[in-house]
């Protein structure tokens, strides 16, 4: 089940980042997830019981929506909750008539790529040190024309 975050989801959402990123890697600190879930409905989770197995935050613009960040807990990848939480925010996106939808993703992160690829995103460019001591690619979806 995907849902919009609680409040209470905040603690569990910055222990399951701490898990997965490290702070060089551009990990999200409390506050930037305090920030993001004050701004309403930027913030979703995908829960596998009662416990988060995943996240989203997704940005609606004038025009466009963007993946901001997609993650899922370590114990819970391999079961299709990544290619979820990314159709939700396509859905997302197409239900407020984004004419687009982007990301950007690390350049070895081929799992991650090869699921954008598989949903309908194309690469626009590569972002040079976008990750500090790596290379990112900005991915884009059109929704409509």
């Amino acid at each position: 089940m995907i849902r919009s975050a609680k409040q209470d989801d905040l603690k569990k959402l910055y222990r399951l980042e701490e898990s997965l990123f490290t702070l060089k890697e551009g990990r999200f600190t409390p506050s930037i997830f305090r920030y993001h879930f004050k701004l309403k409905n930027r913030i979703f989770v995908l829960c596998e019981g009662e416990e988060i197995a995943g996240y989203l935050l997704v940005i609606m613009y004038a025009k466009s929506a963007r993946i901001y960040s997609l993650a899922v807990d370590s114990k819970h990848q391999g079961k299709g909750y990544g290619k979820k939480l990314c159709e939700y925010a396509i859905n997302l996106a197409l239900k407020a008539s984004k004419k687009s939808i982007s990301l950007e993703v690390r350049s070895s992160n081929q799992k991650a790529i090869s699921l954008y690829l598989l949903l309908g995103f194309s690469t626009q460019k590569v972002l040079s040190s976008y990750y500090g001591d790596e290379d990112g690619i900005k991915m884009k979806k059109q929704l409509m024309k």
